[in-house]
Parts: C-alpha cells; structure tokens; sequence
C-alpha cells in the first residue's frame, strides 16, 4: 500500500498512521494531547460550552469513554462515588 493511497482512504487519521508505520513510512497525522498548548482554543471552547450547560450536568469523553472534562453540576451529582468501577 503506498502513502498516497493510505491518504485517500476513509479512516480516522490515528489509524491512517498506524496503516503508515506499518507500511515502513512516518506518520503523516500530528497527534497532540488536549493540555497541548496548539490546543487551547478548542479547550476553552469545551470549557465554554460545560458552563453553558449549567445547572445541569455535562462532561466530555474521550474515544475509550474515560471522562476528559464535566462541569460543576456534574460533579454534585457524582458526589461520594467511587472514582473507578467495582
């Protein structure tokens, strides 16, 4: 499979690299955490959107369903409960 031809498929750009690396060339897609400094615009605008949502509860969640960011309502209806599942 050639580089031009991963570029073209219909896959999340995660896997367009893993398809790239193992075909023997870079990663074509930057992957940046969401503490990235390139990524503070789309932090606040989380942010801005979880204070929207008050009084009610709102979080945001990663692909692997773990939780990235929730509002302060959110945070009193999970209060007392356990951090991970039993």
């Amino acid at each position: 499979m050639s580089a031009s031809s991963i570029s073209r498929c219909e896959r999340a750009l995660r896997e367009r690299n893993e398809l790239l690396l193992a075909a023997g060339y870079a990663p074509a897609y930057p992957e940046s955490s969401l503490d990235d400094p390139v990524l503070a615009p789309v932090r606040t605008a989380i942010d801005h959107i979880l204070r929207g949502h008050l009084p009610y509860p709102a979080l945001v969640v990663d692909r692997g369903g773990d939780l990235v960011a929730a509002n302060t309502a959110f945070d009193l209806i999970t209060e007392g409960a356990a951090d991970e599942p039993v």
